[in-house]
Parts: structure tokens; sequence; C-alpha cells
């Protein structure tokens, strides 16, 4: 067992050899490793990363969660306290997952990781945790969808038999139709009295434009002044 005698005994060697002066709280490298708390995976030894070049999260299995969700969105707010606003430049979120994973032993345990995963049991066969490729595939797909726009993902498997890593998604820039994502949505109860009142023809007398409704090949023009009571029969609310 490691004690804390022991632990402060290589402490103050690390304090001695100063890497840590100097160093601030963005990581230089613009990179944030999502990892397993496996000791054999350690992202710094794994991915050669000096001190203060990455941020950090390590979970079971190195997977993106809810929770993991939860963090990122924190650090955001870290970064807007500290610089005012997002981060600057191109940031890459790196994925990595190993083989040998003990999360793998826990798929006999569907209700643990129903709860790990905040999703119901039966969608668990979707998460993959049998197979890191796979694996890792799905998590880089939920971090394209939360992420802001411009910023960076991939996903990363390392053999811990070899030790080297397979490069199974490539740094992928986030894109997002904006156009889409600030449309707000409509509610299920009148997306059919939208397209009811769209299909309703615009006719122009004179200066005026004027909504009609069409009921039966009839179009009965509104009088200006005039509050046009549609009829029922017009009318869904689908």
């Amino acid at each position: 067992m490691i004690d804390t005698d022991e632990l402060a005994k290589r402490n103050a060697g690390f304090a001695d050899g100063g890497s840590f002066a100097n160093l601030k709280l963005m990581p230089s490298g613009s990179l944030t490793v999502i990892g397993c708390v496996d000791p054999r995976v350690d992202p710094s030894d794994v991915l050669g990363l000096k001190l203060g070049e990455a941020a950090m999260i390590r979970n079971v299995g190195g997977r993106v969660t809810p929770a993991t969700l939860r963090t990122l969105e924190m650090l955001s707010k870290v970064v807007q306290a500290r610089t005012g606003g997002p981060r600057p430049g191109d940031v890459h979120y790196a994925v990595l997952h190993h083989t040998d994973c003990g999360i793998t032993d826990l798929a006999a345990f569907p209700e643990l990781l129903a709860d790990y995963f905040e999703a119901p049991a039966g969608d668990l066969d979707a998460k993959a945790v049998t197979d890191p490729v796979a694996a890792v595939r799905v998590d880089v797909e939920i971090l394209k969808q939360k992420l802001p726009a411009g910023a960076f993902v991939s996903g990363l498997v390392y053999d811990v038999a070899t030790g080297h890593i397979d490069v199974v998604v490539p740094p992928t820039r986030v894109e997002h139709d904006a156009a889409r994502r600030l449309r707000p949505a409509r509610p299920p109860w009148a997306r059919g009295l939208y397209r009811e009142l769209h299909s309703w023809p615009v006719v122009s007398t004179g200066r005026h434009f004027l909504a009609c409704a069409t009921t039966t090949g009839t179009r009965r023009p509104r009088r200006r002044g005039q509050r046009l009571a549609p009829r029922r029969d017009r009318l869904s609310t689908r």
C-alpha cells in the first residue's frame, strides 16, 4: 500500500522539479481528454501529455454520460468566468477508451448501468459497453450533438497489450444547422393548426393585404376592421 508518507515524499520530488510553475488554468494544448479510471490508462502517460497541456475527465469506461456533459458545462462556465467568453481558438475533445476495460464486466448488471447512463435498461445495447471501438463512436456522436459548433471531437482506443492507440474517429469539427437549432419547436397540438393557417391564401386589395379562408372552393375576404372567425371544419389541432 502507498501511504501518505510515500505520497508526501514523491510530492517533494515533484515540487523540487518546478514543472508546476507559471501554469495557467486553461490547458495549454486546448485539449480535454475523457478517459477511464483504469490505472493502466492514465491519459498523461498513454498520450505523453505534459502537466498543464490538457484537462482530464475520468470515469468508469471513459464514457460520455449525462454526468460527463454536466461536468463539461461547468467547465465552460469556469472558462467564461476567467476569460469573459468562450475559450479562444480551436478546442479538441478526445474520448479515450481501451481494451480489457472493466466496464465490460458490468454488462451483467443492467440496473447499475442504467443508473450510470441515466437511461432505460432496454436502451443499453446502444451504449455498446462490450465493444470499445463501437462505444467510442457512440460517445463521439453524443459530443458532436452537445458541444458548441467549431469544437473538434475525436475517438481513440488504447490497446493495453501493445501500448498503442488506434484513432477510431479522427478530429472532426462540430457543425450544427444554426437555423434549425434556433427555430423554436412547435408543440404537437399546434402543428395541424400551423399547417392550416399557412395554407390560407393571401389577397391584395389596393394597399392592404387581407387573409382569406378557403372553404369548399369559396373565398371569403375579410373587410377592413372585421375579425375573421374561421369555420370549425377548417381548423385542426392535430
